[in-house]
């Protein structure tokens, strides 16, 4: 299955990524920065560059990958938690979070895309880290027009 994941440089998308590609599903991951796209290709995944508040570009890369399947885990958290970082990090994960999704569901409706797993939730077993087990909170249909 040729899935396209959306956030899979951060703390549940690394480990969810190397679980698709251990079950032989093809990963496409979007990021926006080329600087990340070594990382990616470690763990298994395509890297596709693309900034997901700029509509057209991602419109274009959704078009091009024409996934099965799609997981979308964005957001725009800093490195590390500090209130200072955090605070610093607010405004573009607001906006990553809100017109981001916007304009990957715009585009994931417009490709016909058939299935999306919207934000998982994670659970945490002591001394095992963020990447513990990782169970989708649902699955939805893409909604056409």
């Amino acid at each position: 299955m040729r899935v396209l994941f959306a956030g899979a440089t951060g703390a549940i998308g690394r480990p969810s990524v190397r679980r698709l590609r251990a079950n032989q599903h093809e990963v496409f991951a979007l990021t926006r920065s080329p600087d990340s796209a070594p990382a990616l290709r470690e763990i298994g995944a395509e890297a596709v560059i693309a900034d997901v508040l700029d509509a057209a570009v991602v419109k274009t890369a959704v078009g091009r990958i024409r996934p099965d399947a799609v997981i979308n885990e964005l957001t725009s958290l800093p490195r590390h938690y500090t209130p200072s970082e955090m605070r610093a990090a607010a405004e573009r994960d607001r906006k990553v979070r809100v017109e981001g999704n916007i304009n990957l569901l715009a585009a994931l409706r417009d490709a016909r895309a058939p299935l999306l797993a919207a934000k998982f939730r994670f659970l945490v077993r002591a001394g095992r880290g963020a990447g513990g087990r990782v169970r989708p909170v649902h699955l939805q249909r893409i909604p056409r027009s």
